[in-house]
């Protein structure tokens, strides 16, 4: 007798890991027709089995066993399965649970004796079976279950008495947190007495201390003697046996402090003692498990801080004592000793801090300093602290000094002018900090001060910061400007001689001038050393200064020569900046031989070096260039992803380096597909055929009588058929990019040219159906509103009452907001839309209305929805669908911001953010903070957007806001969805 199909299937349906074994095509599936052949009947051989590593996934055929007592024929089936020498090892436990699971709920004798055999069938002895039990048997279970004179007992307790010494269990057949079992205690106290008493006391100082053990210590006296003599003999301690025995004391005073607050202090004593002689590295007590609530941490505290915190409250001098040897014996100082510190000695813990600088943070690396560091902001006054933190400025660690010099920039209103005197500091790592200082500010002061320096700064780190502050000064620099930098960096030593052996100028081709006249050799290998040191595919300001005269036509062979030396040495990452200068250079051929190598190193799995050629494809900045970053950024959204990830990052760096936002880029390369206009005609059968996009986004076709076909004429081609299928998926991918980007434009309220609407909308064959379904408004030279229309399918523009209107070619074209529209207007357009049977691509008519309470239009920063915790992941969902950005990523790769960007207004808006991980799927408790507006113009650098306080001169004050855009800016915050406590 054997299963029905019906029966196998209902069992493993009771579990959602069926999708693994029936639906997906991964390894189970290869044992899917054998095991259910087997259990059906159809098959009696089990020969065809095979390992794989998501076997486990067959647990779900316990569902079909009813009990061990009375296995039937087709249960028999069931575990010749399970107990397949390629099956069980993946099945074993989930077997041991299942048998777990009878013998403690069917404790008469003759299911006892059939699991115990089914169980001795395996190859597995007595003892095995004992510790399967006692390690999977909770308390709780044993409390509800009557074990009292059962066979299960009564083997129990025999095992027990046969025992030659104690067992220990590390983990359990049935649960893997069972560490300390008390009703493995519980039968020990029936029969073996001393095992009892080791087992307390295992209970008291192993790995993982019980609760149980140390309730059962504190209420039966009788174990105590035992435990006691344990932790007062302090014979050749080691930092294993005094963290388990200081780990054991405490959990004991927290039972009851008046009777081992001795023994706490004791080996408080001996703890730290021995720290001080043998210095263990700081990173030591990572483990530690043990927490004191006043001290309010975040994570268990490090033993030695424990220790600390008894002694500097019940032994004040004996505790500081300590702390200063330690100090002086150059032994490691854990931060949490340094919270500590605080609670007991307030302000008198300063020097502390300042010893934990100068000795122990270098060994415990940037977190260390960071830890630190925001303590002492904390804890101390800006005056008191900000010494310390000036003294860091020439680290010679790159990331301790940019925390410094944001620490300072934040909390040193005098920060500006001490960065403007280290310019001229004799270290280097100096000058880099004062660099970055400077990059926080934005008055003419801090601008001046760098244009002075930069010619003379010969160390090329500290330059480089400085020329990020100060690019803005070199985009439209003349040529005179141009020679006084080439030789400033001459006088720096900068081109004494060619970069590298084979980089020599005499051998590439030469550049020219747009008049015709040839580089020098010296202006050459000028770009040469500004290209090469940048880091990402990108341009240098002052190599760009220059690169702006290049003739690109002829610059071709140059472009081509630097392209052969890439490949040549092995693209290099180092050398990336080759090819980045070789696109900048480049006209279209070079567009296409970069193209040519992408493709090669992605069908050669080389994907970092394809990552690059992405990026220089962007660089090189024409339309076709900028329309093939696009199509692998879609191409390669899924697979491959890196690659479609550089590619949109690489639209974002074309987009600053033509000075235009990434939305004026998006309508630069939306695709037209060939399409002449709105059309592709093509032949079939020898019949005329047009082909468009539907209201619908779908490819269509019609005839020559204009007539809409339901597909393409079985008469085209197969190259047409793939050709438009290929078309049809793209078109799926654009509309996803398109329609947000086009929400975006309602909030920002961008406006086109009627000129540039006109070739954007009503001549791409995708945007032209946007032009239909969107209710767009034409405003006169002070941006007001006169005219509101909506385009028809054969291109005439209606209004409303569905008349055709003329627009004025001086007027400019924008998506029309509801606000902007009277009462009257508003429900005219929404029952147009209605009768016409328009569907919109979003909510362009029913926009969310924000909140206003407790914001004040006259201040410059939002507080309200500060400290607001917020569901895991909504927040870069909910802004990122409303055309946020992301802003900074600070320490730990979290996200310091999110940010929505009004480039037309030169104005963004700034969320700061706490928890939010850089990268999807990882981050923190994930909290908003402060909400504001910052003035563009009044950056140095794109990094420097925080602002101190209300008077910071970068903020817009609230009141100056457009009103639509500060509407939708709230209003896209008030959809984030709120954390919900579980």
């Amino acid at each position: 007798m054997a299963y029905t199909l019906l029966e196998i299937e209902k069992a493993i349906n009771t579990t959602t890991e069926i999708l693994y074994i029936t639906d997906k095509p991964n390894e189970t599936h290869v044992n899917y027709t054998t095991i259910v052949d087997y259990l059906t009947g159809t098959s009696s051989s089990l020969n065809t089995l095979q390992q794989t590593d998501t076997a486990y996934y067959w647990h779900v055929l316990f569902n079909l066993l009813k009990n061990a007592t009375d296995i039937t024929v087709k249960e028999e089936l069931v575990l010749n399965v399970a107990l397949h020498p390629v099956m069980y090892p993946a099945l074993e436990y989930y077997f041991n649970n299942w048998l777990f699971q009878f013998v403690i709920h069917n404790t008469a004798h003759k299911p006892f004796q059939s699991a115990l055999q089914l169980f001795r069938k395996q190859a597995k002895s007595d003892d095995d079976f004992f510790e399967m039990i006692v390690s999977g048997i909770t308390i709780e279970q044993a409390q509800k279950i009557n074990l009292d004179k059962t066979p299960l007992k009564d083997f129990l307790l025999a095992h027990i008495q046969h025992m030659q010494q104690l067992q220990y269990f590390k983990n359990g057949y049935a649960s893997w947190q069972n560490q300390w079992s008390m009703f493995y205690f519980l039968l020990l106290e029936e029969v073996r007495q001393s095992f009892a008493t080791e087992y307390a006391l295992y209970g008291m100082y192993a790995e993982y201390n019980n609760p149980h053990a140390f309730f059962i210590s504190y209420k039966d006296g009788k174990y105590m003697p035992a435990i006691l003599s344990f932790l007062t003999n302090l014979q050749n301690p080691n930092l294993n046996t005094l963290q388990l025995k200081f780990a054991a004391a405490m959990r004991l005073h927290a039972l009851k402090p008046e009777n081992f607050l001795s023994v706490v202090l004791t080996l408080s004593n001996q703890y730290l003692d021995y720290c001080a002689i043998h210095k263990p590295d700081i990173h030591w007590e990572q483990g530690s498990r043990l927490t004191i609530s006043e001290t309010n941490a975040e994570t268990h505290l490090p033993y030695s801080s424990c220790a600390f915190y008894f002694l500097l409250h019940h032994q004040k001098e004996n505790g500081v004592a300590k702390l200063n040897n330690m100090f002086e014996g150059g032994a490691a100082i854990n931060t949490h000793t340094l919270q500590i510190a605080f609670m007991v000695l307030q302000q008198q813990a300063f020097e502390y801090y300042e010893k934990a600088i100068a000795t122990t943070a270098a060994a415990g690396g940037i977190d260390y300093f960071r830890t630190v560091i925001q303590l002492l902001q904390n804890y101390f006054a800006a005056e008191k602290y900000l010494p310390l933190i000036w003294s860091l400025v020439g680290s010679k660690s790159k990331p301790l000094r940019e925390l410094v010099a944001k620490v300072v920039a934040e909390k040193d209103a005098a920060a500006e002018t001490k960065a403007i005197q280290l310019l001229q500091h004799k270290n280097a790592e100096t000058r880099q900090t004062a660099a970055v200082i400077l990059s926080y500010f934005s008055s003419e002061l801090a601008k001046d001060a760098v244009l002075k320096i930069l010619d003379t700064e010969t160390n090329d780190n500290a330059r480089d910061i400085l020329l990020q502050i100060s690019a803005g000064s070199f985009i439209q620099a003349d040529k005179a400007f141009t020679a006084q930098t080439i030789a400033a960096a001459a006088a720096r030593g900068k081109l004494n001689k060619p970069l590298e052996t084979w980089l020599s100028e005499d051998e590439l081709p030469g550049l020219f001038f747009i008049t015709g006249q040839k580089l020098q050799p010296e202006e050459i290998r000028f770009i040469l050393y500004r290209m090469s040191r940048v880091k990402q595919m990108c341009s240098d300001a002052e190599a760009k200064m220059l690169l702006q005269y290049i003739d690109k036509e002829t610059a071709a062979p140059f472009a081509a020569a630097l392209i052969k030396l890439y490949t040549d040495k092995g693209a290099k990452p180092e050398l990336k900046w080759l090819m980045a200068l070789a696109a900048l250079l480049g006209n279209d051929q070079m567009v296409d031989k970069i193209r040519t190598t992408i493709n090669k190193w992605i069908d050669e799995n080389r994907y970092k070096m394809a990552e690059h050629g992405v990026g220089a494809l962007a660089l090189q900045g024409s339309d076709k260039a900028l329309r093939w970053v696009e199509w692998y950024s879609r191409k390669y959204r899924s697979k491959k992803a890196n690659v479609g990830a550089a590619a949109l990052a690489a639209l974002e760096t074309a987009a600053e380096e033509l000075n235009i936002s990434t939305h004026e880029l998006g309508d630069r390369i939306v695709p037209d597909f060939g399409f002449e206009g709105l059309f592709r005609p093509f032949k079939a059968g020898g019949e005329e055929y047009r082909a468009f996009i539907d209201s619908n986004f779908k490819i269509a076709f019609f005839n020559e009588d204009n007539k809409k076909l339901k597909a393409i004429p079985p008469a085209a081609d197969v190259a047409h058929k793939d050709e438009f299928k290929a078309v049809a998926k793209e078109v799926r991918d654009v509309v996803k990019a398109q329609s947000p980007r086009l929400e975006y434009y309602l909030i920002t309220q961008r406006r086109w040219s009627y000129t540039q609407w006109q070739q954007f909308f009503l001549q791409n064959p995708v945007m032209f159906i946007y032009a239909t379904k969107l209710v767009w408004g034409v405003y006169n030279t002070d941006d007001a509103l006169t005219q509101t229309f909506i385009c028809n399918d054969d291109t005439s523009l209606i209004n409303a009452a569905q008349e055709e209107i003329a627009i004025d070619a001086t007027a400019t074209v924008g998506i029309v907001h509801p606000t902007q529209m009277d009462a009257a207007l508003l429900q005219q357009w929404k029952q147009t839309l209605f009768d016409n049977n328009t569907e919109q691509v979003f909510a362009q008519l029913d926009r969310a209305v924000p909140d206003m309470t407790d914001i004040d239009l006259n201040k410059g920063i939002i507080n309200k929805y500060e400290g607001k915790r917020m569901a895991e992941g909504s927040i870069r969902s909910t802004l990122e669908r409303y055309g946020w950005h992301k802003g900074n990523t600070g320490d730990g790769g979290m996200l310091e911001s999110f940010n929505l960007l009004y480039h037309e207004k030169r104005i963004e808006a700034v969320l700061e953010l706490e928890g939010v991980g850089a990268g999807y799927g990882w981050g923190l408790e994930e909290k908003i903070g402060r909400l504001y507006i910052i003035d563009k113009t009044k950056l140095i650098n794109k990094w420097a957007t925080y602002v101190q306080h209300e008077t910071d001169i970068k903020l817009v004050p609230l009141k100056n806001v457009p009103a639509i855009f500060l509407n939708e800016m709230l209003a896209a915050i008030e959809k984030i969805k709120p954390y919900e406590q579980k």
